[in-house]
């Protein structure tokens, strides 16, 4: 019978009340060992009725076993790996070690943990329980915790119960959770009733008192005279270290091999013929087994012995001696089989005394098996381990580097930085020393400063230089990509002039499309023409694509065709981000979807890109890379800006400008601050868009950014023209046209002559307009040309040409409409009425009021993915995917894909 546990009982109950009614849930319940977690979890399950049950209970010797916790998921919830995406089936399959192949990404285990549960309640309610939470082994519990969070309309509750104060990635998570403290006045005397003990309100209370009310530790008090007796003496009874001597005291008493027994339970989850292998390498009686399980010490769970409460080994294991502890372990190593690496590596560690080559070896060659199944934080721990028993602290420094890169493969930052700091610390060889900076300024580049990421990356990169290593290149070329965020134009020629000179030198091969990338990248960003470069760099790499091509050269060739942005390369960029998202790339995904953004809005692709836009925003905020994060949220802003979300737009101005302001991220705030701005200026604004532009230009010649692709010139000369203030505009274009004009680009030199045709005599105005048009057409950049055509189209009318404005009124109309410019579109419209022409508008409104997430689901359905497909890619449960799609279809007044294809206009790929 469960006692005075209501408020908790009631708070699960919401949960799964929730889950029966289609829409997921979860619950963290957090108490200390013994105070009635495991029996909360047990009355849950009695009230179940209907609702599929799967029960999970995880021990600590597991915690360090890869995907221990993912195994028993898999079995109780009966789902076949089959049934799942074929990448999240292969990932689990590698995980699990039933098949080789490349180490799967925590991306793809989330998402394969995320298939699971979508597939367990597909055919009706489903509840998961999940015992003693804090001992999942980390990739599991990290995979888990990532599928909880993208539930939305499964019917499913998770309830999980865990000790406080643990690093849990369920807690990291940020799931509600409920505190299940001790047991009040009323609780203590039912339990102490239940017990059979007569007992005054006074009495119960100093036991509740001694005990913090933990159910347990009430029992085991009041069972215990001489324990009870000190207590009522005055003695002090602490939590759990009163209940852990006691269960010392329990084992010392069946023996010292029953003790050993124990403590073996406690530190090995080991079967009946491996139990009885360490027995006799110990050389200790079998029949203590029996003598345990007698005492109410161990119990036999599903042919292995299991404690009968975690204290009960905590009591034991303490009170041996340190010497029994390394026998213990030192056995139980030897013991395990060949295909047990971290547990091998655990207790090897365990069993050394002081540092030892041998076994730091052992560890270290187990941590390779757990790398290529993809448990990388537990190789880094592995690794670490292995590096503190190296004698020679050079080999301890290689061992170090080895886990800080296996932790940054694994997603945690912060350990990769703590452990190449470690590494730094004990001077490791010429050859790897690099390797450390290296680490610390790729975890930077992605989940910290740019600044610092450009710092540690250049010196990497002439230390790899002076060992003539070819890692030397794409350090320098990631150098100057650090130098992007930054908007920091002499970092990035630093780097470049180092390139030059190597390849000058013979370092760096004369035809290396990094190389060449690097340069020209360095070139753009101080206002330099490079468009020469660039097409070398685009081409090389396309020579060089090829099945089998990494990730890094995947996003290298992408970043050369973004970077020159002359031709339509949709099917290559949709190419290279559908091949990352194939293969559940956690690392590059957010990066690459950034830039295809970037791309898809300065083409014709709004609706597309503001997806990609807000997919990068979630998916990187999952993975802690706030770089991206703040540029996509920065970027999409931006777009809202053009498409008349105003909210959207405002708030996500704010949060990428507080991302990206303590952490130098100049990009994002440079595009944020344009965002509200042309904000104001779609808006009709005028005087406000003035104000924002000046400070825009201000605040980027304030912090020596010299990229006129950054400058808001053409933006701010049409806001001096409508406020009428020709002799101000016409500055604002001469210092803008004369910084297009050398950094040669068409895209730059497009802009700068709109802005002059907006300040030009009526007779010069068709030859600069059309040499503007001419320009814009060399590049995929259609809001840029409507634009342009709408100011062609002003000026037209203003000179009473009525019939040649309708023309360039009409483009510029249908242009915005495509997009879905409102705002813009509007202007177009009052334009040509004027000229005496009244337009068709398309209803835009509608699709304008689609949330992120409805907007990220409908463009995919429109591009032709079924809801499968679509709910794989974007890391959701297919249900999710039809519940957002009523939505869109409601919302939209449309009834079918095909109509929602033609409404979002030119969908992806």
């Amino acid at each position: 019978m469960l006692i005075g546990r209501g408020r908790e009982l009631a708070a699960i109950a919401e949960v799964t009340a929730a889950a029966r009614r289609g829409r997921a849930g979860a619950l963290l319940v957090i108490g200390e060992p013994g105070v009635g977690k495991t029996s909360l979890l047990a009355e849950i399950a009695d009230r179940a009725g209907d609702v599929a049950l799967a029960r999970v209970a995880a021990v600590e010797p597991e915690h360090v076993i890869p995907f221990a916790g993912l195994s028993m998921l898999l079995a109780q919830a009966g789902v076949a790996a089959h049934d799942l995406p074929a990448p999240q089936e292969a990932a689990l399959a590698v995980a699990l070690a039933r098949r080789e192949g490349a180490a799967p990404s925590p991306l793809a285990l989330g998402a394969a943990v995320l298939g699971v549960l979508a597939a367990w309640a597909s055919a009706g309610p489903a509840l998961l329980l999940i015992d003693d939470a804090q001992w999942l082994d980390p990739p599991s519990a990290r995979a888990l915790a990532f599928a909880i969070r993208r539930l939305d309309t499964d019917p499913i509750a998770v309830v999980a119960a865990l000790r406080p104060d643990t690093d849990s990635p369920l807690v990291a998570a940020g799931l509600p959770h409920v505190p299940l403290g001790g047991l009040d006045d009323t609780g203590s005397r039912d339990l102490v009733a239940t017990l059979g003990i007569q007992a005054s309100p006074e009495w119960v209370a100093t036991a509740r008192a001694a005990t913090g009310g933990n159910p347990l530790a009430l029992r085991e008090l009041l069972r215990d005279p001489s324990a009870w007796a000190a207590v009522q003496l005055g003695a002090p009874a602490p939590i759990p270290t009163a209940l852990a001597t006691v269960y010392a005291a329990r084992a010392a008493a069946l023996g010292t091999d029953a003790q050993a027994l124990v403590s073996l339970v406690a530190i090995a989850p080991l079967d009946a013929r491996l139990l009885a292998l360490v027995l006799a390498r110990l050389g200790i009686d079998p029949s203590s087994v029996g003598r345990a399980e007698d005492g109410g010490l161990v119990r036999r769970v599903g042919g292995r012995l299991e404690l009968t409460h975690p204290l009960v080994g905590s009591g034991a294991y303490a009170s041996l001696t340190s010497e029994r502890r390394r026998e213990l372990h030192t056995a139980v190593a030897k013991a395990l089989p060949h295909t047990d690496d971290s547990g091998r590596a655990q207790h090897l560690a365990l069993s050394a005394q002081g540092p030892d080559e041998e076994i730091a070896g052992a560890i270290e060659a187990c941590t390779r098996s757990a790398e290529r199944r993809g448990a990388h934080m537990l190789a880094a721990i592995g690794l670490d381990a292995a590096a503190d028993l190296s004698p020679d602290p050079a080999t301890g420094a290689g061992r170090l580097l080895s886990a800080a890169e296996a932790a940054w493969r694994g997603g945690d930052g912060v350990a990769a930085k703590t452990l190449a700091a470690k590494a730094i610390h004990l001077e490791p060889r010429p050859w790897e020393s690099w390797r450390a900076l290296a680490v610390t300024g790729r975890v930077e580049a992605r989940t910290g400063s740019p600044a610092s990421a450009r710092s540690a990356l250049l010196r990497a990169a002439c230390r790899a230089a002076r060992l003539h290593d070819p890692a030397t290149t794409m350090l320098l070329a990631e150098v100057v990509n650090a130098c992007f965020y930054l908007a920091d134009d002499r970092g990035a020629a630093r780097a470049a002039t180092l390139v030059r000179a190597l390849t000058t030198a013979g370092e760096i091969a004369a035809d290396d499309p990094v190389a060449d990338l690097t340069v020209a990248m360095a070139d753009i960003l101080a206002g330099h023409p490079a468009a020469d470069l660039l097409r070398k760099a685009a081409r090389s790499f396309r020579t060089r694509r090829a099945p089998g091509t990494t990730s890094s050269d995947s996003f290298w060739a992408m970043l050369a065709e973004m970077w020159l942005r002359e031709a339509d390369v949709s099917a290559f960029v949709d190419a290279i981000v559908e091949e990352e998202r194939a293969s559940l790339a956690s690392g590059t995904l957010p990066r690459l979807l950034f830039h295809r953004a970037r791309y898809r809005v300065t083409a014709d692709q709004w609706s597309a890109g503001l997806a990609d836009y807000l997919e990068t925003i979630d998916l990187a905020r999952q993975l802690g890379q706030v770089t991206e994060e703040a540029t996509a949220l920065a970027g999409a802003a931006v777009v809202e800006a053009r498409m008349g979300l105003r909210e959207h737009c405002l708030e996500h101005a704010r949060a990428a400008t507080e991302l990206a302001e303590p952490r130098g991220n100049r990009i994002a705030q440079a595009w944020a601050k344009s965002a509200v701005a042309e904000l104001a200026l779609a808006e009709g604004r005028i005087e406000e868009a003035i104000e924002g532009l000046s400070e825009l230009d201000r605040w980027l010649s304030r912090n020596g950014i010299h990229d006129v692709d950054l400058a808001p010139g053409a933006e701010l000369a049409e806001a001096l023209v409508l406020a009428g203030e020709p002799q101000r505009a016409t500055a604002a274009v001469d210092g803008y046209d004369r910084r297009a004009a050398l950094k040669g680009q068409p895209w730059a030199r497009a802009r700068a002559a709109r802005a002059r045709g907006l300040c030009a005599a009526d007779a010069d105005i068709d030859a600069i307009f059309e040499a503007a048009i001419a320009l814009h057409e060399r590049t995929p950049d259609c809001y840029e040309l409507a634009r342009t055509r709408l100011a062609y189209g002003q000026r037209l009318r203003r000179v009473r040409r009525r019939v040649d404005a309708r023309v360039q009124l009409r483009a510029a109309l249908a242009d915005f409409e495509l997009l879905g410019a409102t705002p813009w579109a509007d202007a177009a419209d009052r334009e040509l009425s004027a000229t005496g022409e009244r337009a068709a508008r398309r209803d835009l409104s509608a699709s304008a009021t689609l949330s992120p997430r409805e907007r990220q689901i409908a463009t995919m359905v429109a591009a032709g993915r079924t809801n499968r497909d679509t709910a794989a890619a974007l890391f959701v449960s297919p249900k999710t995917v039809e519940y957002h799609l009523r939505k869109v279809y409601q919302r939209l007044g449309i009834t079918s894909r095909t109509e929602l294809s033609e409404l979002l206009s030119r969908p992806p790929g």
